[in-house]
Formats: structure tokens, sequence, C-alpha cells
């Protein structure tokens, strides 16, 4: 994928960000405001040179009441109106996580390595796999690209892939808010994916099979 396609896709997104924020009688300082950057900041993604990642798009998308698809493909005719909804960071940091996981399964599911996504897409591995544990910001461009090479829709990472109708984000980060803040803590910290991992595996476990494993901890301790 070449940075000409690059540049091309974030000036078609910006285009339609303005479109839709002017069109929602919003100010550059309320949408900034509504995702946690700079109104400079959005203001250059607006023109195309600053990148926003999914979990941003899909917050602005619900604040500015258009759905989240309609305005990553630069059409913004669609003004159904959702509810205004300007979560905290916690919520696209959440949000993150669960892409970098979808990210990561639909590699593996293309029977692609690290390094061959790595290399069309013109990143490290290193990067690669920072997109994958929720560690760094994956640019729609980025992420437009790697849905084309692992051959699935880009709505595949939007998040109704996973709850169902858009509204359901609000539930989604209602739910995460009701959590303790120790345990919102661990969650946002990218450090600990791995014990999330094991903790959802372990809850596929049937009684039994969970029985067997906790004697094996025990034989281990002994």
């Amino acid at each position: 994928m070449g940075a000409k396609a690059f540049e091309i896709k974030r000036k078609i997104l910006g285009v339609a960000l303005e479109k839709a924020r002017l069109g929602a009688g919003k100010s550059l300082k309320d949408c900034a405001k509504a995702i946690g950057v700079s109104p400079a900041y959005l203001a250059q993604v607006e023109k195309g040179a600053k990148d926003l990642d999914l979990a941003q798009l899909e917050i602005l998308a619900r604040f500015l009441g258009i759905p989240t698809l309609a305005l990553w493909e630069g059409e913004v005719e669609d003004s159904s109106q959702q509810k205004p909804f300007p979560p905290p960071e916690e919520a696209v940091k959440v949000r993150r996580k669960i892409i970098g996981l979808l990210l990561e399964k639909a590699r593996v599911q293309a029977g692609k390595s690290l390094s061959e996504a790595a290399k069309f897409l013109g990143v490290s591995t290193r990067t690669l796999r920072a997109y994958e544990k929720g560690e760094k910001l994956v640019p729609l461009p980025h992420l437009e690209a790697l849905a084309d090479f692992y051959q699935v829709d880009k709505s595949f990472f939007l998040q109704q892939a996973l709850f169902g109708p858009e509204e359901a984000l609000d539930k989604e980060v209602e739910n995460f808010l009701k959590l303790p803040e120790e345990i919102r803590k661990f969650v946002a910290n990218p450090s600990n994916i791995l014990y999330l991992k094991s903790a959802i595996h372990l809850s596929k476990l049937s009684v039994e099979a969970l029985r067997e494993f906790a004697a094996s901890l025990l034989d281990i301790t002994l």
C-alpha cells in the first residue's frame, strides 16, 4: 500500500469529517474534546494531515449523529440522528484494545504472519504488534488496508461486529464505567492483555476442566 494512497484516504476522511461537523453545528473545540485531542490536531485531521483511529471515529460519529461507516467512507449525506455521546478517555482505551484483538483475529484467520502483514503495510513488526495490543493508535488508512489484506469487510472492526446495533456502544461503556476503579485501570493497562486473554480462555472451560487445571496448579506449588 503506497503512501500516496494513504494520503488520499486521509483527505477523503478529512473532508467528510469537516462536512459532518459543520452540518451538526459543532465546533472543532467541541469535537476535539469529545475524543481527547486538541482542536489544532483535529483541524489537521480535517486537512488530511493527521490520523484518527477507529475508536476516535466511532465517538465522533455518535457525537455528530451519523453512522460510523458513513463517516469512514466519506458518505455524510445520511444524517440519521443518534444521541450525542462524548464518553470519557477510558472508553477509547477499551475500544482500542477490542480493535487490536480483532486485528489479530483477522490476521490469524487470513493465515498471515506478523512480518507479512507489516511488510504489506510498510511498517515494522513492532508497530503492527503494538496495533494488535491496543498500545498504539491505528490510523484509519492502515486499518482499511489491513482489512483488504486480510479479506474482511472493514465493518468487521466496527463495534457492532461484537455487540450488535451501534447503540450497544452506550451499554459497553456504561458497563465498563460500573467496574471498580482498580479493575478499570487494570483493563486499560496494555501490559495486562495476556492476563485478560487468560481470563477469557478460563471462562470458556467446563467445570471439570477448571477442576483439572486447579489440581495441576496445586501439584506445581506443592
